[in-house]
């Protein structure tokens, strides 16, 4: 849902842009598909390498935290209750922050990642149906199927040798 509703608010955006309201339907819109699929990419990008460096930080961070608990408990000698309550206590409250913010951050990189692929299928099909409109040589359909094999025939050999072995 957040991933179309992003997608269709930039895509209103640069049709804005571009020309005035009557005319949005006279603009090459094949173009600014593939504008907004680069747009949606560097959007992504950047959202997933902030996202990145705040789960490093917080992984440093609680890290450090228990680093000092631990040199804290050691300057007290024997563990106090009130230092070993503490230390328990803050365990807890960086395992569910950490935990939260993991979940936050993986749950909108899915989100970036799925506005990514819904840009570039539509710039693909846009432009895959303004090429076949044009072929003199071939019906519109075989003209698709043709080119629908060339694609599968492009990607998946990269989807199988690199993606799908991540995912087992």
């Amino acid at each position: 849902c957040c991933a179309w509703c992003t997608y269709y608010g930039v895509k209103r955006f640069f049709f804005s842009l571009e020309a005035p309201e009557e005319e949005v339907e006279s603009v090459i819109e094949e173009v600014l598909r593939i504008k907004l699929a680069v747009c949606n990419s560097c959007l992504a990008f950047a959202m997933i390498f902030c996202l990145n460096a705040v789960v490093d930080r917080e992984k440093v961070l609680a890290a450090k935290t228990e680093a000092v608990l631990a040199k804290a408990a050691a300057a007290a000698g024997k563990q106090s209750e009130p230092v070993e309550l503490k230390h328990r206590q803050l365990i807890r409250w960086r395992y569910w922050e950490e935990r939260f913010v993991l979940r936050a951050s993986q749950t909108i990189i899915k989100a970036m990642a799925i506005l990514v692929g819904f840009s570039w299928e539509q710039a693909f099909d846009a432009s895959v149906e303004k090429t076949c409109e044009h072929s003199t040589t071939l019906p519109p359909a075989w003209a698709k199927l043709i080119l629908a094999a060339l694609m599968v025939g492009m990607v998946l050999p990269g989807w199988r040798f690199y993606i799908l072995p991540q995912v087992h």
